[in-house]
């Protein structure tokens, strides 16, 4: 619950902050604690107790205290949660009208709601709001019946619209769990993307459901690595005309209607995007999008946007594809941020993996500050790694080398992962063949290996076996001009 406090504190705009204050400024403790929230960090409940009571810790038993602090968090947690319900940050300027004129029927202004009510309507058509139309329709109805202020007709017709917008927000609901069927599903792909075709396409003069079906064609679709590759390409069609809609309609809500819904989706197709060019082959593409991203995201600093340790992953994956090195650092710095914040105590892939690969490509312009602690880390963290982590003992055995630690590259590559890996990859030339050559400071034959490397790279055409020459051409031209 500290957690949710923390989060919760934190979305208050400057003025409920204020509210807050002038709310409990009768109770002590409250204002203790709303001093401890406003110095930000994670809270823990000892820490709470110490703060708040620290003039009873000696004179109260620690139970009785920290049963004190509990009805004090559930106090100010209510309190929170009274004050989200009602935020801008949560509600559109629609849900906070439609939240007003709910008001309005309940105190009998029903003469005033029904005129409010069909302005509101009118907007609600115009944009697809199919969120808002049930509730709307339904107070609508409510305040005819009344006031009696409209005929027998009149009324018919609003139960004909409640009865399609009813219909239209159940589509909307059902494009919604495609999509998270999909994420789970993705082999349905095909399926799925032509069900959604055959139950809209009577639905062209709701624009909405034209963009979500290019939307969940495009964002699923990149993840079909077979699809995103063919010439003729369904994929790049359905980007296309996602874009187009978006700038005809630039008001209309695509997946969730809430503050800031465009600006939401636009940061989320981003990373679609740069999936895609990823596996377009085109790293300076997806790197574009990437940077869309960034710049969206400094446009709107006080944006909520949902992360993901994955999104973060992918993020830092295409920055090293594009071979943008201090921008991979910004997203490495974020997950290791995340992770921190989220307790984790066993990783398949932590932050400092990725150090290594950054460190390994920016060798000898930027150099990583304490070699020895990152090795340190990275031996630590293989000695309960699964054997999917055997590229990162690839990685620290070039990072070893660089650095001067021979004896831990040697260990590194002889560890059975590797080994493992490095056999199905069938190189012409492995790590071991470098290091040997390093060793013994073989000029002629770190010079031969330069030759021979700078051909194979030339001429891979497959990225793992790119990525692997590129690794090597760079330690071998390091030491071939050091030895020199």
């Amino acid at each position: 619950m500290n957690h949710e406090i923390k989060h919760l504190y934190e979305g208050l705009e400057p003025l409920r902050r204020k509210n807050i204050r002038m709310f409990f400024q009768q109770a002590p403790k409250m204002l203790l604690y709303i001093d401890l929230l406003e110095q930000g960090g994670n809270a823990n409940t000892n820490k709470a107790v110490n703060y708040i009571y620290s003039e009873e810790l000696t004179t109260t038993s620690r139970n009785i205290l920290i049963n004190r602090f509990y009805k004090l968090r559930t106090k100010i947690r209510l309190w929170l949660l009274t004050q989200l319900k009602n935020s801008p940050i949560c509600l559109t300027p629609e849900e906070q009208e439609l939240a007003f004129l709910r008001l309005m029927v309940i105190k009998n202004e029903h003469v005033y709601a029904v005129e409010q009510l069909k302005a509101l309507e009118q907007r609600c058509w115009e944009n697809n709001l199919f969120e808002l139309l049930p509730e709307l329709l339904q107070l609508m109805l409510r305040a005819m019946h009344a006031c009696e202020v409209s005929d027998k007709e009149e009324r018919q017709n609003y139960l004909t619209k409640l009865e399609e917008a009813i219909e239209l927000e159940h589509l909307l609901q059902k494009m919604k769990y495609y999509i998270n069927y999909l994420y789970a599903n993705i082999q349905d792909y095909n399926l799925i993307i032509d069900r959604i075709r055959r139950q809209t396409k009577n639905l062209k003069h709701y624009p909405r459901f034209v963009m979500l079906y290019h939307f969940i064609a495009f964002s699923a679709g990149v993840f079909r690595e077979d699809l995103v590759k063919k010439t003729s390409n369904a994929i790049t069609r359905h980007l296309n005309q996602f874009n187009q809609l978006k700038k005809t309609y630039p008001l209309m809500p695509i997946l969730d209607f809430e503050p800031f819904h465009r600006e939401k989706i636009d940061i989320h197709f981003c990373m679609k995007e740069a999936t895609f060019w990823y596996y377009k082959n085109n790293p300076k593409k997806s790197y574009h999008s990437i940077k869309r991203r960034q710049q969206l995201l400094q446009d709107y600093p006080d944006l909520y946007t949902r992360s993901s340790e994955a999104e973060l992953h992918n993020l830092i994956y295409f920055c090293l594809n594009a071979e943008e090195y201090t921008t991979a650092l910004v997203y490495i710095d974020e997950l290791k941020a995340y992770q921190a914040a989220n307790f984790y105590d066993r990783l398949d892939n932590p932050y400092f993996s990725y150090e290594l690969i950054v460190y390994v490509n920016l060798f000898p312009t930027k150099q990583h500050p304490n070699p020895a602690e990152i090795i340190d880390q990275i031996s630590h963290f293989l000695t309960t790694a699964q054997q999917d982590s055997a590229w990162v003992y690839g990685t620290l055995a070039e990072f070893c080398i660089l650095y001067g630690y021979l004896d831990k590259a040697r260990e590194a590559l002889a560890h059975p992962y590797l080994k493992a890996l490095y056999k199905g990859y069938n190189m012409a030339i492995q790590m071991e063949d470098l290091l040997v050559a390093i060793e013994e400071k073989n000029i002629l034959a770190l010079k031969s290996l330069t030759e021979q490397l700078t051909a194979l790279y030339k001429n891979a055409t497959v990225a793992k076996y790119k990525f692997h020459y590129k690794g090597l051409l760079k330690i071998a031209q390091y030491f071939l001009k050091k030895l020199r």
